[in-house]
């Protein structure tokens, strides 16, 4: 599942509900971010590997930004190796762009939880921001990866009308809102 939205817009507190209903999950945090993530606090996949995790199984991976690479390559594969994770990543563009030569190999693994992660009981979920040219890129990606019918100019349409949705967790529901425009128009 992937969240597509603007800035500001409530991806993350969303995704924090949804995540809430789910064991073992493994949240990538790739900047930084004032909504809380469920989950042990861990810097490195060496921390995340040897952690006792529970009954839940809830780890947020908060890499160093010099060893964001290494550390989510070494994650999840572990996640790969050990079955049944919900694998949260919090900026699906940058880690599939913005790391350098890295960014291949880290989305052939997000590919790789795509396409065979099922049988594996592995779940991805991804918070994607509308920039200009990352939207098109990550909805071909995914499309690469099996998922049919998520590009296309209607499915654009779709995707463009949720930037206009907030989802506020103030008052502790999570009740989505507008922001002065109908979510039909567009």
């Amino acid at each position: 599942m992937t969240v597509i939205g603007d800035t500001g817009t409530g991806k993350t507190t969303l995704i924090a509900r949804i995540l809430a209903e789910r064991k073992y999950v493994l949240s990538v945090r790739t900047k930084s971010d004032k909504t809380p993530l469920p989950g042990k606090h861990v810097r490195t996949a060496a921390a995340f590997k040897r952690l006792d995790i529970g009954r839940d199984g809830r780890v947020l991976l908060d890499p160093a930004y010099e060893r964001q690479a290494y550390e989510i390559y070494h994650a999840f594969e572990t996640v790969w190796r050990e079955d049944g994770w919900t694998v949260n990543i919090d900026e699906l563009y940058y880690l599939t762009s913005q790391l350098g030569a890295a960014s291949r190999v880290i989305e052939r693994q997000i590919n790789r939880f795509l396409t065979q992660g099922r049988s594996k009981g592995i779940s991805v979920v991804s918070g994607q921001c509308q920039r200009r040219g990352s939207l098109c890129r990550n909805l071909r990606t995914l499309s690469r990866s099996g998922l049919r019918g998520v590009t296309g100019k209607r499915s654009r349409t779709r995707a463009a009308t949720i930037g206009r949705r907030r989802f506020s967790d103030s008052d502790g529901t999570n009740s989505p809102g507008t922001t002065g425009q109908s979510a039909r128009s567009g």
